[in-house]
């Protein structure tokens, strides 16, 4: 395949992750300023997500999931492969993470520490993932 190189010049940069799909293509993401970007695996361009901070991605059946927060203890966002429109998880989420796993990735999980309602409680959702 392609080798991805990524050249980083004095630019604010937090919060990357990076996944390795079955078929062996990265597929970073990363903050750079105020936004989220994306690098999917059939792509060679970036794409912004949106505005957000800590961004994390794993790879699913499907293709790579991308989860980050708008704003720690604000929205927690969520990318499937193939949409163009964030999903929001929680209104007010912090430290947040993604994980794939079972034989195929087929199996996605989100957990984040909820801040909702003055209470704290840590959260755990199965991500439906669209077939393709």
């Amino acid at each position: 395949g392609k080798d991805k190189i990524f050249h980083v010049t004095q630019t604010r940069m937090d919060g990357d992750s990076v996944t390795v799909g079955t078929n062996g293509q990265v597929s970073p993401v990363w903050r750079r300023d105020t936004s989220v970007y994306f690098l999917g695996a059939d792509s060679a361009e970036e794409r912004e997500l949106g505005i957000g901070e800590q961004p994390w991605v794993t790879s699913s059946l499907t293709g790579p999931i991308a989860v980050w927060l708008r704003k720690r203890g604000e929205s927690l966002l969520l990318r499937l492969p193939g949409s163009r429109t964030p999903v929001e998880l929680s209104s007010a989420a912090i430290d947040h993470t993604i994980a794939a796993g079972g034989p195929n990735n087929e199996i996605v999980v989100a957990a984040w520490e909820d801040v909702s309602g003055g209470q704290t409680k840590i959260v755990c959702q199965r991500i439906q993932l669209n077939k393709q």
